[in-house]
């Protein structure tokens, strides 16, 4: 899981904003564990490292949520007024040529 982030991780101002405004989290499988007759599902942002737990009975029904954000996570794009102020601030802001560079470095 190379490139995947870990807790206590630096995270830029830029990523959360990513997260909080403009694609959400992407969330993958972190930890498991059996717990109270069900499992406590821990998920972790790839691009953040936000936690969220989950507590999942035997049945499969979920019950409730618990979020841990990284430091600085709930200031970030603290200047945007919505998700669709941010993205129009972030695409008029970057260009196609910008985008396909960051595709290739990604993928490379």
């Amino acid at each position: 899981m190379a490139g995947r982030r870990r807790r206590g991780d630096v995270v830029t101002a830029e990523v959360m904003e990513q997260c909080k405004y403009l694609f959400g989290h992407a969330w993958y499988p972190y930890d498991a564990e059996a717990r109270d007759g069900g499992w406590m599902e821990v998920v972790m942002c790839e691009r953040c490292g936000s936690v969220r737990r989950t507590p999942i009975d035997r049945n499969g029904t979920t019950h409730g949520r618990q979020y841990q954000y990284a430091d600085g996570y709930r200031d970030a794009g603290s200047t945007y007024s919505d998700r669709a102020d941010a993205r129009a601030a972030f695409y008029a802001s970057t260009t196609h040529d910008e985008l396909t560079a960051r595709r290739k470095r990604r993928a490379g």
